[in-house]
């Protein structure tokens, strides 16, 4: 048997065995007998062939395949910045408390895009050598800034036709500043707005607050995903939400409110302690392992639901761990990447025309990549401070490579927001160890649990041949049963 080892990582369970883990993204479990042969090289045919099929050993007869495997997990490196976020106006009617942006008062002025700007963003995006362009909205509240998306919109679909590219658009908004004619528009060029929503109307408004005070923010969110429900019942509408400490207990509350919203899709997702989270955090934030509980139970809930009721709430967060375990695929979450998608998936622009690797690293300076009005596209991927933050998102500057699963990310941002610094101290990384903790109770799971596996794949493999399904997740959503046949 001729090979080479390939790089691996392993994780060993006490009394039951060794998980090897490789860059990319297979794995396989052993016997303590069986590692110990491979560790001494007598390795029989039968290990021999589950190595050489995981690729944890090199051989003429599948360095090849290993290639491909490489380049489909990290497709979203080479492939050009797809993903292009406008933040249209930093104003907003809200005064959240984990509010990650630097948004202000509603009646600020000086804080909205410009025509002019907005056309040298377009112009910007355009740029990208991907041929596929999806351009999202945010603020401060987007809506308040509507004229602008209208502009966007128009001088993006030209210059679409003009490059044969393909562009599409998404938004997510707070939902209070919707009327007819807004939700018509949105509705023509198919997009379909992600709402906040964190769960029962109590939950929602104790941090979900007008500027001045007032509550009630629930009934004015709720309003409009009852009217995108029921005029435009073809749009795949979404929720997002943010999980507090007040979150923990509710995490059926939380997915009932999903479900009678008719909300199929919202990621089970740690806060960030930048911004106002970070100076709220005493009040709003929870240990890794306080969140890991409240996760495993929502997992559960949500497992139980649809074996029991029919009912399928995906969390999407989930959805992209197990796509690195079951079928080797990255699903293109850029912040759920590794590398994350900053800069090479996605770009952010300001109202003012600066332009920042990712969402949520506009809310800092020091983050600040350059400009529309002086630079092109080329300049900044190929700046040193591209670079810089790059290499900062592979986690190849971190003690990463201790653990074993290489696909699990953190991010910079709360790392600088926290610690002072992009190169991180791991151990002190909550959203690291949140996801750390994610994948090793999943893998714990899918090998130890009996019927785990099964009830998994089935939970996020809706039938997306039937139009009902394909109206209500999406068309985006990827079946995993059907990539793990492929595979």
């Amino acid at each position: 048997m001729k090979y080479k080892l390939n790089f691996f990582r392993k994780r060993v369970f006490p009394g039951r065995g060794v998980l090897l883990v490789n860059d990319q993204s297979y794995w396989v479990f052993l016997t303590f007998e069986e590692y110990k042969k491979f560790m001494l090289g007598s390795i029989d045919n039968e290990l021999f062939d589950k190595l050489e099929k995981n690729f944890m050993v090199i051989t003429e007869d599948n360095e090849d395949k290993l290639v491909e495997a490489q380049k489909k997990l990290y497709w979203h490196i080479g492939s050009g910045t797809s993903l292009h976020i406008i933040n249209v106006t930093s104003r907003c009617n809200m005064n959240c408390d984990y509010c990650y942006a630097n948004r202000v008062a509603p009646t600020l002025k000086n804080f909205d895009m410009t025509k002019e700007t907005a056309e040298k963003v377009v112009n910007f995006i355009f740029q990208s050598p991907a041929d596929y362009l999806m351009i999202e909205f945010i603020g401060g509240e987007p809506l308040m800034n509507f004229d602008i998306i209208k502009f966007v919109v128009e001088k993006a679909l030209d210059k679409a036709k003009e490059t044969g590219k393909h562009v599409g658009f998404s938004m997510t908004t707070n939902a209070t500043n919707f009327d007819e004619e807004k939700a018509e528009f949105f509705y023509k060029i198919k997009l379909a707005p992600c709402f906040s929503i964190d769960g029962p109307e109590w939950l929602h408004n104790k941090h979900r607050v007008y500027f001045g005070g007032r509550r009630g923010t629930y009934k004015d969110v709720v309003k409009w995903i009852k009217y995108f429900k029921e005029k435009y019942p073809l749009l795949p509408i979404t929720g997002i939400s943010t999980i507090t400490r007040d979150s923990l207990p509710y995490y059926k509350e939380i997915i009932d409110e999903y479900v009678k919203l008719d909300l199929p899709r919202f990621p089970i997702r740690p806060t960030t302690q930048v911004k106002a989270a970070g100076v709220n955090w005493k009040n709003l934030g929870y240990s890794v392992d306080e969140f890991i509980t409240f996760w495993e139970n929502a997992l559960n809930y949500l497992l139980e639901l649809n074996e029991k009721k029919g009912i399928r709430i995906i969390d999407t967060n989930t959805m992209v761990y197990a796509f690195y375990i079951l079928a080797h695929q990255n699903i293109g979450m850029t912040d759920m990447e590794v590398p994350c998608g900053a800069i090479y998936g996605q770009m952010v622009y300001n109202f003012n025309g600066d332009i920042y690797p990712c969402d949520e690293s506009r809310s800092y300076g020091v983050f600040k990549l350059g400009s529309v009005y002086k630079n092109s596209f080329k300049d900044i991927v190929s700046s040193k401070k591209a670079a810089l933050l790059f290499n900062a998102a592979t986690n190849l500057s971190s003690i990463a490579d201790a653990k074993p699963y290489p696909f699990v990310n953190y991010c910079f941002v709360n790392t600088y927001a926290t610690q002072g610094t992009i190169v991180p101290k791991l151990s002190e990384d909550n959203i690291y160890n949140i996801h750390y903790k994610m994948v090793d109770r999943l893998f714990e799971r899918i090998l130890f649990e009996k019927g785990f596996k099964e009830r998994f794949v089935d939970w996020l493999s809706p039938d997306m041949s039937k139009k009902e399904n394909l109206v209500r997740f999406g068309s985006d959503l990827l079946s995993l049963k059907d990539s793990i046949e492929e595979n």
